[in-house]
């Protein structure tokens, strides 16, 4: 399966880049294609997408669950882990990320990872495609993240 990582400039502290990874109407506006996100949890949500995986577009019902969390000012380099499974009309995406922060400047700096996959008819037709699909999302995630954090600049 293909591996996914990068990193981004965020600019805000840890604290706050934190705290925007746990804002449910901030990551609704920075999760590309937007998303209706509800909490189960302290640590799962559930997520109304609308996606493009490759040639086919659906609406997506995705379970995201936050595990291994080291929340600042515990860590100078705070992190969490994220499983995520979203189930649509032609099969299931699912993603195993991990994403640490780190302060940097006046800003903060996110290292990502993770490892997509695909199933059912989605395997079939877009399966080839799933890492840069999955590299363009994150990026543009967090972009928008930097974005907001910037002010919606």
């Amino acid at each position: 399966m293909p591996q996914i990582q990068g990193s981004a400039f965020i600019p805000a502290p840890p604290e706050r880049v934190w705290a925007m990874l746990h804002d449910l109407a901030v990551l609704g506006r920075c999760v590309p294609g937007g998303a209706q996100i509800t909490q189960e949890a302290p640590d799962r949500f559930r997520a109304d997408l609308n996606l493009a995986v490759g040639p086919l577009r659906g609406n997506f019902q995705a379970s995201v669950q936050l595990r291994d969390q080291i929340e600042p000012p515990a860590s100078s380099t705070p992190s969490l882990a994220l499983i995520i499974e979203a189930q649509g009309p032609s099969g299931l995406l699912s993603a195993a990320a991990a994403v640490q922060l780190s302060a940097e400047g006046r800003g903060t700096r996110a290292d990502w990872q993770g490892e997509p996959r695909l199933s059912g008819m989605l395997a079939m037709l877009a399966g080839r495609l799933i890492g840069k699909l999955s590299q363009a999302q994150t990026e543009q995630f967090f972009a928008n993240l930097a974005r907001e954090a910037a002010g919606g600049e």
